[in-house]
């Protein structure tokens, strides 16, 4: 079978070096968002969020479009499979299409350690905040006092609903 004759596989072609590009952008957005948690920039943070999302759901769509195109062509849809259908349907630009899904494969695999690398940062930020919320409520638990009756008040550090 020749390969360039292959229903949707100029799509492919063309989808494989937009999810390698795709990649590339993400572990740009990645990067930055490891840098807004570092700094603690949350305005930036927020930006970088929204920036990761698009992306994302870009790579998913491209994902799928190579899934659908893999199955069409009796090859699994994960790695193993995209070696399969380039042995058999390689085409005429077979070498050039498997040095990028190498290299889109590198991509992914940075993009999923800096990602899990950042939900790590972010797990850390959480849990410091949630020691700081911890102290500030201990602190606020230790403002007892005894009232008339023995029974333990609490002193509020701020002011009361109601009151002026």
């Amino acid at each position: 079978m020749n390969a360039t004759q292959t229903p949707g596989r100029l799509e492919f072609a063309v989808d494989l070096r937009a999810e390698h590009a795709g990649y590339g952008h993400f572990l740009g957005i990645l990067e930055s968002e490891r840098d807004c948690l570092l700094k603690g920039d949350a305005e930036a943070l927020l930006a970088v969020s929204r920036a990761k999302s698009d992306k994302v759901l870009d790579l998913v769509r491209l994902g799928e479009s190579r899934t659908a195109f893999l199955r069409r062509n009796k090859c699994s849809a994960d790695r193993s499979g995209m070696n399969a259908y380039f042995k058999i349907d390689p085409g005429a630009d077979r070498d050039d299409l498997v040095n990028l899904w190498n290299e889109l494969t590198v991509l992914a695999d940075r993009a999923r350690d800096l990602n899990e690398s950042n939900g790590a940062l972010i797990t850390t930020r959480l849990a410091h905040n949630q020691k700081a919320l911890d102290v500030l409520s201990g602190m606020l638990s230790q403002n007892r006092t005894y009232g008339p009756d023995g029974h333990t008040e609490s002193t509020s550090l701020g002011s009361h609903l109601g009151t002026a």
